[in-house]
């Protein structure tokens, strides 16, 4: 925690430090008014920073003690001001990945109800923008569009959509990152079914 300060200090404009701080408070649980205070720093200096989002996501969640109504507060908060270019764009649908597979998690009535979740008002519209605008060439400029890319994929196909996903799957190309895949098994394996069930979709329509 120290050497977060002391990084700050020396590079008053960066916002890694306060970013790195945030990954601190998650694992040492500070409470929400030094986390509030320390996302005021962080994306004070990075208004967009993707990693920041995340890491809020995250101290929210109820892995973490957290809940899901505190990640749909926070999602209900930012989402009218994030531009949908934005490197943080894909916070709200990662949030809603992470309900999704929590629900998947309980087992029982909450697993077989899963998929109610993607038919949901909020949670269909933000599918339905990131699946118009995300393929399109050069709409994302940032480093992590991969990943982002890979959360759009995932979330088309638990919601029954994987002809939807061509286009996503068309961009990646075999590029699979470990989250969200892994959830259902070997992360690779998961890519490579869906992707190809995304394929024969689309040729029969």
């Amino acid at each position: 925690m120290s050497n977060c300060y002391q990084a700050a200090d020396l590079s008053p404009d960066d916002p890694l430090p306060w970013v790195a701080l945030l990954g601190v408070a998650r694992i040492e649980r500070y409470g929400p008014r030094d986390v509030n205070s320390i996302w005021r720093e962080a994306t004070g200096r990075d208004r967009w920073n993707r990693e920041a989002y995340l890491q809020m996501l995250g101290y929210l969640s109820p892995q973490e003690g957290g809940s899901s109504a505190q990640v749909l507060d926070f999602i209900d908060a930012v989402r009218p001001r994030i531009p949908t270019d934005a490197p943080c764009a894909a916070a709200e649908l990662t949030a809603y990945v992470r309900q999704y597979q929590g629900l998947i998690a309980q087992r029982g009535v909450q697993a077989l109800t899963a998929g109610e979740l993607w038919r949901s008002g909020p949670v269909a519209a933000a599918l339905d923008q990131a699946s118009a605008l995300w393929v399109k060439p050069g709409f994302f400029g940032h480093a992590a569009v991969l990943a982002d890319l890979n959360v759009l994929a995932y979330a088309l196909c638990s919601a029954g959509r994987a002809s939807g996903a061509h286009g996503a799957f068309q961009i990646l190309r075999g590029r699979a990152t470990y989250w969200p895949w892994h959830f259902g098994g070997d992360a690779l394996t998961q890519f490579e079914q869906q992707w190809a069930r995304s394929e024969r979709s689309r040729s029969r329509r």
